[in-house]
């Protein structure tokens, strides 16, 4: 007896068995679990290293390319992609699915160690990212000012008090701030008058670092009483740069104002940030391999 001839001579029987198992699939899917963001790990690596003040096509040749030869010695690699720009090289390294992760990292933490010998010191040391989807940001707040507060002003309001407390929000894992303006001393020094004053670039750069510094002293007893002694150095406000003696020519002092002006003011634009937290550069000095 099969079950088409079960369904017909019993057909109650049959019925009841079907409302049986809709009414189990109604209560079991109404308490399955759903995870909106699984644990997905995609087999990709990336290679973030900078060199500060390089071309594009400096970054391509002096690292990027030994780079990616380190790289591609590593076991299980499938593909491997490069990006460079000014001052940054990113290389995408992906693996064969199953591979792990984090002795895939590993392994390339080991073979680029060779690379990096030949590299100029000032070539910072390469930062590997694994792939990981918890860290895509899954939410963008948009901020202005009402009252036309500076940039400036208001980006340093978020990084101290808003990043902080979302920060500590409960399941929150990072918060990154991008956009607005970052404070940047700008010294423009005059060439003509470094040159009549027997003066080079590095003279004004070399000053200013000494003279912008906090010096420990060691410390004081007076009876039982012990103090810390320290100068300090460092700079408050543009004034006390443009004021800083570079040197004494015929027994004159020869100050920064005389040869640079000082102006409080902030970086470079590089890039700007759009509504949905893209991030678009202004320059499009870019080599991909």
């Amino acid at each position: 007896m099969n079950l088409p001839d079960i369904s017909i001579r019993r057909p109650i029987t049959t019925t009841m068995m079907i409302l049986i198992i809709t009414v189990l699939g109604f209560v079991t899917l109404s308490r399955i679990g759903i995870d909106f963001f699984p644990d997905l790990q995609f087999p990709e690596v990336t290679i973030l290293t900078t060199y500060p003040g390089a071309a594009s096509h400096e970054i391509e040749t002096i690292v990027t390319r030994p780079l990616e030869e380190a790289v591609a010695a590593a076991e299980g690699i499938r593909k491997i992609k490069s990006r460079s720009q000014e001052g940054v090289s990113i290389i995408q390294a992906e693996f064969t699915w199953g591979t792990d992760l984090a002795a895939a990292a590993q392994d390339i933490r080991n073979m680029m160690e060779q690379a990096l010998d030949m590299m100029p010191n000032e070539v910072d040391r390469p930062l590997v990212l694994k792939s990981d989807m918890d860290l895509l940001p899954i939410l963008y707040y948009g901020i202005y000012s009402a009252t036309n507060r500076n940039q400036r002003n208001l980006k340093k309001l978020i990084k101290d008090s808003v990043e902080k407390r979302l920060e500590n929000l409960p399941g929150v894992a990072a918060v990154t701030v991008s956009g607005g303006l970052e404070r940047e001393i700008l010294i423009n020094a005059d060439r003509n008058k470094l040159k009549a004053h027997n003066l080079t670039i590095n003279d004004l750069i070399y000053t200013i670092r000494e003279q912008n510094r906090d010096i420990p002293g060691g410390h004081l007893i007076k009876g039982t009483e012990e103090f810390i002694v320290r100068t300090t150095g460092k700079y408050k406000n543009v004034q006390q740069i443009a004021d800083t003696i570079i040197t004494v020519e015929n027994g004159f002092p020869v100050y920064v104002k005389d040869v640079a002006s000082v102006e409080d003011s902030h970086e470079e634009i590089r890039h700007h940030v759009d509504r949905r937290g893209r991030i678009t550069q202004t320059l499009q000095n870019v080599t991909d391999s």
